[in-house]
């Protein structure tokens, strides 16, 4: 399964949401896909609007603050 297709299950499968729990990050999810990790918010019902994908030895909490 590739990186799009991943996307598109994680928007159907809501069961897959990691929710970030820091008090500065709201209603932000991630889901890890290979070495990537795929931060997005709910949209709508099935609907997800990507925030950011970062290869895991990124510095991720400082890409998110930027994003």
């Amino acid at each position: 399964m590739g990186l799009y297709e991943s996307i598109k299950k994680i928007s159907l499968t809501p069961e897959l949401w990691k929710k970030i729990e820091h008090e500065k990050i709201k209603n932000v999810f991630y889901h890890k896909y290979k070495k990537h990790y795929i931060f997005f918010k709910s949209i709508s019902c099935k609907s997800i609007g990507i925030i950011s994908i970062l290869h895991e030895r990124m510095n991720i909490p400082e890409k998110l603050k930027e994003d």
